[in-house]
């Protein structure tokens, strides 16, 4: 009978010792990745790009559409632009990547044009 009591008190053990052994792991895995999401900041990289697009000019924000544009386009156009530098001075970054949206819907690129004005260096994540 004691042997089998030995067997049970053993394995209860075994169980615990495991169970915390397991709940370590987890909270020192919890903190590294804490601790490395502190380090990197990219709240600095988003305000440097947006104080770069408040200062954007007209001319290089439309630089690449197409010359032929009816009225309308280039009134929508306008509007945008002076909503995404009103966004970026007041660091709104959800606003400024809605209104991007907006304008990229609105398919006034010349076939190929964008690609080629499109610094990827400039953009890249390093992936």
């Amino acid at each position: 009978m004691k042997n089998n009591e030995n067997k049970t008190a053993f394995f209860i053990t075994l169980i615990i010792c495991s169970i915390a052994i397991i709940a370590a792991t987890v909270i020192f895995i919890s903190s590294l990745r804490m601790s490395s999401s502190k380090d990197f900041e990219p709240k600095d990289n988003l305000e440097a790009y947006l104080s770069e697009i408040a200062e954007l000019s007209y001319e290089e924000f439309t630089k690449g559409i197409k010359e032929d544009l009816p009225k309308e386009v280039i009134t929508e156009i306008e509007r945008i632009y002076s909503e995404i530098v009103v966004a970026a001075e007041e660091k709104d970054a959800k606003q400024v990547n809605e209104l991007y949206s907006e304008f990229y819907s609105l398919n006034v690129y010349s076939k190929g044009d964008f690609e080629k004005d499109y610094d990827k260096s400039k953009y890249s994540t390093g992936k």
